[in-house]
């Protein structure tokens, strides 16, 4: 709990010092490194420590998000969430390779391409706001799902907390609609006046996957959220190749 107020104040303090860098929004979004702006106002003899800082926390970002990433593509595959070619680990290494290209590469080619078809900036800004929106659709409804808890809980007789049940989550929810709002909006210049369409599709192809997975193999598609995440151990399927130990954190 501590470490969420102390980093939720951090976001909140960065963001303070941004908006009051800059005397309007225009000439935010324009900025390529905002961040690097607000501290050569503020605090000009540390802008170049700040710079170095954003490098090192931005690559450190990535290569936890490649770790996070593979780790749970493995986890899915292994238990057949994803195909269980993708549960391989290297013979000398002991790490979910396949489960790592599996994310890195796609993830490299719609870089290309948008490098291609638009400028670097606007590629990584563009991607980077259709995987976010994902993300905050999967809290938003992990919150939603809390409520519909209570309700069953009601339900069967057991109490939980109206608060921390049903207040919270709802004041999650509504706090989620802020970004949609304000990435759906008309008006905005291209390629995010065609961001609704892109969340649009991504998140169908999510829908397809899920409703196919469930029919299919429903023991599976029941607990694919803990399944992905190895908090749960599934049934074995004949065949699967239970030798091979899983990759350990130190490997990843």
């Amino acid at each position: 709990m501590m470490a969420i107020v102390f980093s939720g104040f951090l976001f909140v303090l960065g963001s303070y010092a941004v908006v009051e860098a800059f005397p309007s929004a225009p000439s935010f979004a324009s900025d390529p490194a905002p961040y690097t702006t607000a501290a050569e106002r503020f605090i000009p003899p540390l802008a170049h420590v700040l710079k170095a800082l954003f490098i090192t926390s931005v690559a450190a970002s990535f290569i936890v998000a490649n770790t996070q990433t593979s780790r749970v593509i493995y986890h899915g595959a292994r238990e057949g969430v994803w195909p269980q070619r993708l549960a391989e680990v290297h013979p000398r290494f002991r790490t979910p390779w396949l489960a790592s290209l599996a994310f890195v590469l796609p993830s490299l080619a719609l870089a290309f391409v948008g490098a291609r078809v638009w400028d670097i900036g606007t590629a990584s800004g563009f991607l980077a706001t259709v995987g976010t929106l994902g993300l905050v659709l999967m809290y938003g409804l992990t919150n939603l799902g809390l409520v519909v808890l209570w309700f069953r809980e009601r339900g069967h007789g057991r109490s939980r907390s109206p608060v921390t049940w049903l207040v919270v989550p709802m004041v999650g929810i509504a706090m989620m609609v802020f970004p949609f709002w304000a990435n759906f909006q008309g008006g905005q210049a291209a390629p995010y006046d065609k961001l609704p369409i892109g969340f649009a599709v991504l998140a169908a192809v999510g829908i397809a996957y899920a409703v196919v997975l469930r029919v299919r193999r429903p023991d599976v598609g029941r607990n694919a959220g803990s399944l992905v995440m190895g908090e749960v151990t599934s049934r074995r399927e004949p065949g699967h190749d239970t030798a091979t130990p899983p990759p350990t954190t130190e490997s990843v």
